[in-house]
Protein backbone atom coordinates (compact mmCIF):
# COMPACT_ATOMS: atom_id res chain seq x y z
CA UNK A 1 0.00 0.00 0.00
CA UNK A 2 0.93 3.66 -0.57
CA UNK A 3 3.76 4.99 1.96
CA UNK A 4 4.24 1.58 3.67
CA UNK A 5 6.87 -1.20 3.19
CA UNK A 6 5.48 -4.28 1.43
CA UNK A 7 7.40 -7.48 0.04
CA UNK A 8 6.63 -7.91 -3.76
CA UNK A 9 8.82 -11.78 -4.49
CA UNK A 10 12.42 -12.79 -5.14
CA UNK A 11 13.95 -11.68 -8.02
CA UNK A 12 17.28 -12.78 -9.86
CA UNK A 13 19.73 -10.16 -10.13
CA UNK A 14 21.14 -9.47 -13.90
CA UNK A 15 24.27 -8.40 -14.50
CA UNK A 16 24.58 -5.50 -16.63
CA UNK A 17 27.48 -3.39 -17.46
CA UNK A 18 29.41 -4.45 -14.65
CA UNK A 19 25.98 -3.62 -12.46
CA UNK A 20 23.87 -5.75 -11.00
CA UNK A 21 20.09 -4.81 -11.80
CA UNK A 22 16.95 -6.03 -10.74
CA UNK A 23 13.68 -6.51 -13.29
CA UNK A 24 10.72 -5.61 -11.19
CA UNK A 25 7.21 -6.29 -12.39
CA UNK A 26 3.74 -5.34 -12.41
CA UNK A 27 4.85 -1.77 -11.35
CA UNK A 28 2.22 1.17 -12.08
CA UNK A 29 3.08 3.34 -14.92
CA UNK A 30 3.93 7.29 -14.44
CA UNK A 31 4.33 6.21 -10.50
CA UNK A 32 7.29 6.99 -7.64
CA UNK A 33 9.31 4.16 -5.76
CA UNK A 34 11.83 3.24 -3.33
CA UNK A 35 12.95 0.12 -3.07
CA UNK A 36 14.98 -1.82 0.05
CA UNK A 37 16.86 -5.14 -0.88
CA UNK A 38 17.38 -7.84 1.21
CA UNK A 39 19.87 -11.39 0.08
CA UNK A 40 19.81 -14.73 1.29
CA UNK A 41 21.33 -17.70 0.56
CA UNK A 42 20.88 -21.45 1.70
CA UNK A 43 22.25 -20.17 4.92
CA UNK A 44 19.65 -17.55 5.95
CA UNK A 45 18.72 -13.83 5.00
CA UNK A 46 20.78 -10.83 5.55
CA UNK A 47 19.40 -7.84 6.98
CA UNK A 48 17.46 -5.24 4.85
CA UNK A 49 19.19 -2.35 3.14
CA UNK A 50 18.20 1.82 3.09
CA UNK A 51 15.78 2.81 1.28
CA UNK A 52 16.49 3.80 -2.39
CA UNK A 53 15.63 6.98 -3.20
CA UNK A 54 12.54 7.93 -5.42
CA UNK A 55 12.50 5.96 -8.78
CA UNK A 56 9.99 6.53 -11.43
CA UNK A 57 8.52 4.24 -13.77
CA UNK A 58 8.30 5.52 -17.17
CA UNK A 59 6.28 4.27 -20.28
CA UNK A 60 7.29 1.78 -23.05
CA UNK A 61 6.17 2.31 -26.77
CA UNK A 62 2.98 4.07 -27.41
CA UNK A 63 1.43 4.84 -24.12
CA UNK A 64 -2.10 3.14 -24.41
CA UNK A 65 -0.05 -0.11 -25.48
CA UNK A 66 1.65 -0.25 -21.63
CA UNK A 67 -0.10 -3.60 -20.01
CA UNK A 68 0.12 -3.80 -16.17
CA UNK A 69 -0.59 -7.54 -14.89
CA UNK A 70 -1.47 -7.58 -11.16
CA UNK A 71 -2.52 -10.58 -9.24
CA UNK A 72 -4.30 -13.30 -10.71
CA UNK A 73 -2.31 -12.93 -13.74
CA UNK A 74 1.10 -13.15 -12.32
CA UNK A 75 3.01 -15.59 -10.56
CA UNK A 76 5.11 -14.28 -7.30
CA UNK A 77 8.05 -15.85 -7.21
CA UNK A 78 8.72 -16.46 -3.45
CA UNK A 79 12.26 -17.85 -3.34
CA UNK A 80 15.36 -18.99 -5.67
CA UNK A 81 16.61 -21.14 -3.51
CA UNK A 82 16.24 -24.87 -5.67
CA UNK A 83 13.79 -27.20 -4.70
CA UNK A 84 16.70 -29.90 -5.18
CA UNK A 85 18.14 -28.25 -2.12
CA UNK A 86 16.89 -30.78 0.66
CA UNK A 87 18.81 -29.45 3.64
CA UNK A 88 16.84 -28.45 6.64
CA UNK A 89 18.02 -24.97 6.86
CA UNK A 90 16.73 -24.41 3.10
CA UNK A 91 13.74 -25.62 4.41
CA UNK A 92 13.43 -23.15 6.71
CA UNK A 93 14.37 -21.00 4.35
CA UNK A 94 12.03 -21.66 2.18
CA UNK A 95 9.12 -21.62 4.65
CA UNK A 96 10.58 -18.01 6.09
CA UNK A 97 10.63 -16.29 2.44
CA UNK A 98 6.92 -17.24 1.99
CA UNK A 99 5.57 -16.16 5.40
CA UNK A 100 6.93 -12.68 4.79
CA UNK A 101 4.57 -12.58 1.74
CA UNK A 102 1.03 -11.17 2.21
CA UNK A 103 -1.32 -14.20 1.74
CA UNK A 104 -3.48 -12.34 -0.25
CA UNK A 105 -1.03 -12.66 -3.05
CA UNK A 106 -2.20 -16.80 -3.27
CA UNK A 107 -5.52 -16.28 -2.74
CA UNK A 108 -8.28 -15.88 -5.35
CA UNK A 109 -10.88 -13.45 -4.97
CA UNK A 110 -12.56 -12.93 -8.71
CA UNK A 111 -12.65 -13.34 -11.82
CA UNK A 112 -9.81 -12.34 -14.10
CA UNK A 113 -10.74 -9.22 -16.15
CA UNK A 114 -8.57 -7.00 -18.21
CA UNK A 115 -9.70 -2.95 -18.07
CA UNK A 116 -9.02 -0.31 -20.53
CA UNK A 117 -9.96 3.62 -20.28
CA UNK A 118 -8.42 4.34 -23.74
CA UNK A 119 -10.60 1.84 -25.81
CA UNK A 120 -13.40 2.22 -22.98
CA UNK A 121 -13.72 -1.58 -23.00
CA UNK A 122 -13.65 -4.66 -20.18
CA UNK A 123 -13.27 -7.76 -21.00
CA UNK A 124 -13.21 -11.58 -19.80
CA UNK A 125 -13.27 -15.11 -20.43
CA UNK A 126 -16.04 -17.35 -19.82
CA UNK A 127 -15.26 -21.01 -17.93
CA UNK A 128 -14.65 -23.62 -20.07
CA UNK A 129 -18.19 -25.64 -19.45
CA UNK A 130 -18.32 -28.23 -22.22
CA UNK A 131 -14.49 -29.22 -21.06
CA UNK A 132 -13.64 -29.18 -24.63
CA UNK A 133 -10.43 -26.97 -24.15
CA UNK A 134 -12.25 -23.02 -24.96
CA UNK A 135 -13.77 -20.53 -23.99
CA UNK A 136 -15.29 -17.48 -25.53
CA UNK A 137 -14.21 -13.88 -24.68
CA UNK A 138 -16.67 -11.36 -23.76
CA UNK A 139 -16.45 -7.48 -23.93
CA UNK A 140 -18.55 -5.18 -21.97
CA UNK A 141 -18.50 -1.37 -22.57
CA UNK A 142 -17.53 1.11 -20.14
CA UNK A 143 -17.04 5.21 -19.79
CA UNK A 144 -13.94 5.94 -19.02
CA UNK A 145 -13.44 9.35 -16.44
CA UNK A 146 -12.34 12.44 -17.94
CA UNK A 147 -9.24 12.40 -15.83
CA UNK A 148 -8.33 8.65 -15.89
CA UNK A 149 -4.57 8.53 -17.12
CA UNK A 150 -5.60 6.31 -20.46
CA UNK A 151 -2.02 5.41 -20.26
CA UNK A 152 -2.13 1.44 -19.66
CA UNK A 153 -4.42 -1.09 -19.71
CA UNK A 154 -4.65 -3.65 -16.85
CA UNK A 155 -4.93 -7.58 -15.83
CA UNK A 156 -5.85 -8.59 -12.87
CA UNK A 157 -8.86 -10.52 -10.82
CA UNK A 158 -11.54 -8.13 -9.98
CA UNK A 159 -12.52 -7.84 -6.29
CA UNK A 160 -15.48 -5.64 -4.44
CA UNK A 161 -14.49 -3.07 -1.77
CA UNK A 162 -15.13 -3.32 1.68
CA UNK A 163 -17.50 -1.21 2.83
CA UNK A 164 -19.22 -1.53 -0.83
CA UNK A 165 -19.32 2.53 -1.03
CA UNK A 166 -15.33 2.70 -0.55
CA UNK A 167 -16.43 5.47 1.62
CA UNK A 168 -13.01 4.65 4.13
CA UNK A 169 -9.53 4.82 4.16
CA UNK A 170 -8.02 2.15 4.60
CA UNK A 171 -11.03 0.02 2.95
CA UNK A 172 -11.27 -2.69 5.55
CA UNK A 173 -10.36 -5.10 2.48
CA UNK A 174 -6.97 -3.31 1.35
CA UNK A 175 -4.57 -5.54 2.02
CA UNK A 176 -6.72 -7.74 -0.46
CA UNK A 177 -7.54 -4.92 -2.98
CA UNK A 178 -3.92 -4.81 -3.53
CA UNK A 179 -2.96 -5.88 -6.92
CA UNK A 180 -6.54 -6.50 -8.15
CA UNK A 181 -8.82 -3.88 -10.12
CA UNK A 182 -12.05 -2.97 -7.66
CA UNK A 183 -15.35 -2.90 -7.65
CA UNK A 184 -16.96 0.11 -6.17
CA UNK A 185 -20.79 1.34 -5.51
CA UNK A 186 -21.59 4.67 -6.21
CA UNK A 187 -22.75 7.07 -3.47
CA UNK A 188 -21.96 9.00 -0.32
CA UNK A 189 -18.75 10.52 -1.34
CA UNK A 190 -17.33 12.29 -4.28
CA UNK A 191 -16.30 9.48 -7.15
CA UNK A 192 -12.46 10.68 -6.84
CA UNK A 193 -12.03 9.74 -3.12
CA UNK A 194 -13.40 6.65 -4.21
CA UNK A 195 -10.50 5.99 -6.72
CA UNK A 196 -7.94 7.19 -4.03
CA UNK A 197 -8.98 4.94 -1.18
CA UNK A 198 -8.68 2.19 -3.64
CA UNK A 199 -4.98 3.56 -5.16
CA UNK A 200 -3.53 4.12 -1.53
CA UNK A 201 -4.23 -0.07 -1.12
CA UNK A 202 -2.45 -0.66 -3.78
CA UNK A 203 -5.56 -1.22 -6.39
CA UNK A 204 -4.51 -1.02 -9.79
CA UNK A 205 -8.24 0.22 -11.81
CA UNK A 206 -11.19 1.24 -10.88
CA UNK A 207 -14.44 -0.18 -11.73
CA UNK A 208 -17.50 2.32 -10.57
CA UNK A 209 -21.14 1.00 -10.32
CA UNK A 210 -23.12 3.70 -12.45
CA UNK A 211 -25.88 2.68 -10.31
CA UNK A 212 -29.63 3.96 -11.82
CA UNK A 213 -28.06 5.67 -14.74
CA UNK A 214 -29.64 3.75 -18.15
CA UNK A 215 -26.99 5.14 -20.18
CA UNK A 216 -23.72 7.04 -20.47
CA UNK A 217 -24.90 10.75 -20.78
CA UNK A 218 -25.29 13.94 -19.02
CA UNK A 219 -28.08 12.29 -17.30
CA UNK A 220 -25.37 10.18 -15.62
CA UNK A 221 -22.76 13.26 -15.18
CA UNK A 222 -23.25 16.20 -15.34
CA UNK A 223 -21.72 18.31 -18.55
CA UNK A 224 -20.51 14.73 -20.52
CA UNK A 225 -21.93 12.66 -23.09
CA UNK A 226 -19.75 9.41 -24.03
CA UNK A 227 -20.65 9.64 -27.85
CA UNK A 228 -18.98 13.20 -28.16
CA UNK A 229 -15.70 11.64 -26.46
CA UNK A 230 -16.59 12.83 -22.79
CA UNK A 231 -15.18 10.70 -19.96
CA UNK A 232 -17.42 11.00 -16.66
CA UNK A 233 -16.52 13.53 -14.35
CA UNK A 234 -15.54 16.14 -16.96
CA UNK A 235 -16.89 19.44 -15.20
CA UNK A 236 -14.91 18.49 -11.65
CA UNK A 237 -11.57 20.92 -11.02
CA UNK A 238 -8.32 18.65 -12.64
CA UNK A 239 -6.56 19.29 -9.26
CA UNK A 240 -8.98 16.75 -7.54
CA UNK A 241 -7.70 14.20 -9.78
CA UNK A 242 -4.43 14.88 -10.55
CA UNK A 243 -2.88 12.10 -7.57
CA UNK A 244 -5.03 9.49 -9.56
CA UNK A 245 -2.71 7.34 -11.37
CA UNK A 246 -5.05 4.22 -12.21
CA UNK A 247 -7.50 3.72 -15.09
CA UNK A 248 -11.21 4.46 -13.56
CA UNK A 249 -14.59 3.23 -15.48
CA UNK A 250 -17.65 3.42 -15.00
CA UNK A 251 -20.01 0.24 -16.08
CA UNK A 252 -23.61 0.35 -16.12
CA UNK A 253 -25.85 -1.95 -13.57
CA UNK A 254 -26.92 -4.46 -15.92
CA UNK A 255 -23.66 -5.48 -16.43
CA UNK A 256 -22.50 -5.07 -13.24
CA UNK A 257 -24.73 -7.98 -12.49
CA UNK A 258 -23.12 -9.99 -14.96
CA UNK A 259 -19.80 -9.53 -13.84
CA UNK A 260 -21.24 -10.20 -9.90
CA UNK A 261 -22.43 -13.48 -11.21
CA UNK A 262 -19.10 -14.55 -12.07
CA UNK A 263 -18.06 -14.70 -8.17
CA UNK A 264 -21.09 -17.35 -8.20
Amino acid sequence: MHGQWEVLGSYGPQLHDGMLRFLIDHLIPNTAYQFRISSYNSVGVSAVGSASAPISTGFEGKQHDNHVHGHGKRDVIVHHVPDSDVGESSAKLRDHLKSLLDPHLFQVHGPVITLSDHTETLTYNTLDTLGNGHSEQVSLAVWSGHWSPRRFQVTAELIMTDPPLAETRPLLNARAVRGRIALVERGLVPLVEKVLHVQSAGGIGVIIDAGECVAFNQMCSAGAEKRNGDGFGKLDMPRLWERVRIPVVMLLRNDVDTLLALFE
